[in-house]
């Protein structure tokens, strides 16, 4: 037993900054596999900043069945939550499927041919060589997420397509649009 109860003091939840790509840091960094001959990190690259996807549990795990017809759509079976989601993808995207499909057919997905291995080596000296230090593949997912939020996509559809369970994750993206309140100032002004 204690005496009394002891004073607990409270840490504020830090605010953390997602390290993502700009536009200009995603063209160096497909210009770099292109430039090396490397289609088939270019084109996981592409896959990931397009899809939020996380790199070997989902994409690079991702069977052709999971993808809709034509490859409208693709759906992530094992995720990190448990929960399967399936988003659309884009027109570069469908692309990329359409070409890997017809080199890559006879294997379960577009990407299970990459050895983790090799890609991390890869993409190290990527790293090395662009001074991308602070980069992994998971960049690429907070890259999606960022630029989704950027482009003022409400936070419910962001979370649903990110997967994640908690709306708060989502949430922790929303610092990085600080200014965004002024855009408020007219619907106050217009009541």
């Amino acid at each position: 037993m204690i005496d009394k109860v002891p004073k607990i003091k409270w840490a504020s939840e830090e605010q953390t900054r997602f390290r993502y790509l700009d536009d200009q840091e995603e063209r160096a960094l497909l210009a770099y596999w292109k430039g090396h001959g490397d289609q088939d990190m270019y084109d996981l690259c592409v896959l990931l900043i397009d899809t939020g996807a996380r790199c070997y549990s989902e994409m690079m795990a991702a069977h052709w069945e999971f993808y809709g017809q034509d490859f409208v759509s693709v759906t992530f079976w094992h995720t990190k939550t448990g929960k399967p989601r399936t988003i659309p993808l884009t027109k570069r995207s469908r692309e990329i499927l359409r070409r890997r499909k017809g080199i890559y057919g006879n294997h379960s997905g577009p990407f299970t041919m990459v050895n983790k291995n090799t890609m991390r080596h890869r993409w190290d000296h990527m790293r090395s060589v662009l001074g991308f230090h602070d980069v992994t593949p998971h960049t690429l997912r907070h890259t999606c997420c960022t630029r989704l939020i950027l482009g003022g996509a409400d936070v419910k559809r962001v979370m649903t397509w990110m997967g994640h369970l908690s709306i708060a994750t989502t949430m922790r993206y929303m610092q990085i649009r600080p200014d965004d309140l002024n855009s408020l100032i007219g619907l106050l002004e217009a009541a």
